[in-house]
């Protein structure tokens, strides 16, 4: 990121402000972390940089996530809900 500080944000790619989120939270520690499809716009090293993030973040946060990839969801997830036309179809 620093390499790219001097441009405005609007210009970065959608994978370098996925980037830079990640930035924001690990500079503030929040106790919940809301993502909202968190592998999305990401190459397989952003990928795997965003999981291990994610496990490490577990640790000291609570952490809300909404995706696609069911599987990678549940494999990060210590409890999941899944909805289907609005019904929560987890048994």
């Amino acid at each position: 990121l620093q390499q790219k500080s001097k441009k405005v944000v609007a210009q970065y790619s959608a994978g370098m402000k996925r980037r830079l989120a990640i930035a924001r939270i690990l500079v503030r520690q929040p106790k919940l972390i809301l993502l909202d499809e968190p592998f999305g716009q990401l190459d397989p090293g952003g990928v795997e940089m965003m999981e291990h993030f994610m496990t490490q973040w577990q640790k000291e946060a609570t952490i809300i996530i909404a995706t696609h990839d069911v599987a990678r969801g549940k494999k990060l997830a210590s409890r999941h809900l899944h909805l289907e036309k609005g019904q929560n179809t987890c048994p």
